[in-house]
């Protein structure tokens, strides 16, 4: 877990292409923690939403407390929709996301067959 480091969109985004190329190494990232860096938004959001529509091994990504909003959130969820290993995604304390990201999520899960997240903390 890399919390409370004063981690910025572009250093998240370098993350997420580690994440994508860490997935076909022989000791794929399972986990991935961010919470606590409000430095991490929407932008980071969405280069992580793509790194997930590739990566078959990270089953954790938390975003607690970051500064992502509905189109992080919507990004994200979109990528669960492809996404086959993610089993729990945490957005607790994103206070930018309201109903509409909360809204995406819902019809990600339950229009786009991912049949994978096990929990999904969304406390706004």
């Amino acid at each position: 877990t890399l919390a409370r480091c004063s981690i910025t969109d572009a250093q998240a985004a370098e993350l997420a292409r580690f994440v994508q190329e860490r997935d076909k190494t022989a000791r794929p990232l399972q986990q991935l923690g961010l919470d606590g860096n409000e430095g991490v938004t929407d932008k980071a959001a969405t280069a992580l939403s793509v790194a997930l529509r590739a990566n078959s091994t990270l089953t954790e990504l938390s975003l607690w407390g970051s500064s992502i909003g509905d189109a992080g959130a919507t990004a994200l969820a979109k990528a669960l929709r492809s996404n086959r290993t993610l089993k729990q995604l945490w957005l607790g304390e994103c206070e930018a996301v309201t109903d509409r990201g909360a809204a995406a999520f819902k019809d990600a899960l339950t229009a786009g067959g991912n049949t994978a997240l096990q929990q999904l903390g969304l406390v706004c």
